[in-house]
């Protein structure tokens, strides 16, 4: 496996330096009911760190790093992360069963320089409202996982036939007196979650007295690109 994944790299992004990231991709989240946000691990990973004759650093994905990030260790860990307490704990409340659980991982480009994090749902899931909810971050601050105390900025956007009509700022990021993400960043990442929600499939029916909402997880990088890293099914009661 670690030779087929030493052999794939170059093919997909022309080098061995580029930084990855293995995320989580387990049968046991992002399903109906059950999201499991947060619950797994994610790694970075250097082919080339794998491919050097020592295990000493700098990564030589990135000189900033002190330590090798091999690819034996991104798969150890994020496999081993099905495993942890608080993932069983969540499992065993949900009553699942736990042999039946598995652990895949999805392998991308780590992200670097980010100017904004941000989560969206294609409906408020607070309240009975089919306006977006925004919630966002300057730089690589976390919005799932955040620090006592730290707030992200909130926002709520209207849509007609998958055009943003109106932009309601509901209050600042606790980090920021300025806005997170302007407008037309507001404006893209709505009209792209609108047509996301018209074609992503669902495999599950929705319960009746429950409406289907899709909670996703974005980045602003450096140069301004928009890019989508999460999306998963969300269940809002009918109130």
């Amino acid at each position: 496996l670690l030779s087929q994944l030493m052999e794939r790299v170059p093919t997909l992004w022309g080098n061995t330096t580029t930084m990855l990231r293995f995320r989580s991709s387990s049968n046991a989240e992002d399903v109906l009911g059950f999201t499991g946000a947060g619950l797994y691990e994610s790694y970075s990973a250097c082919v080339a760190d794998q491919q050097d004759a020592d295990t000493l650093g700098p990564s030589q994905c990135d000189p900033n790093k002190n330590e090798e990030y091999t690819t034996e260790d991104a798969l150890r860990i994020v496999w081993a992360s099905l495993w942890n307490v608080a993932a069983w704990e969540e499992r065993d409340w949900y009553g699942m069963d736990h042999l039946q659980a598995a652990m895949g991982i999805l392998v991308d480009t780590q992200s670097e320089n980010e100017w904004a994090n941000m989560v969206a749902f294609s409906k408020n899931p607070l309240a009975q409202d089919d306006r977006m909810l925004i919630e966002a971050q300057s730089g690589d601050l976390d919005v799932v996982s955040a620090e006592p105390g730290v707030f992200p900025e909130r926002d709520f956007l209207t849509l007609q036939n998958g055009e943003v009509t109106a932009i309601e700022r509901e209050s600042h990021s606790s980090e920021t007196e300025i806005w997170v993400v302007n407008d037309a960043v507001l404006k893209e990442q709505g009209e792209l979650l609108w047509d996301i929600s018209q074609w992503f499939p669902q495999d599950d029916p929705v319960p009746e007295g429950a409406t289907l909402l899709w909670d996703t997880e974005w980045k602003v990088l450096s140069g301004g690109q928009l890019v989508i890293k999460q999306i998963r099914p969300y269940l809002r009661e009918d109130f």
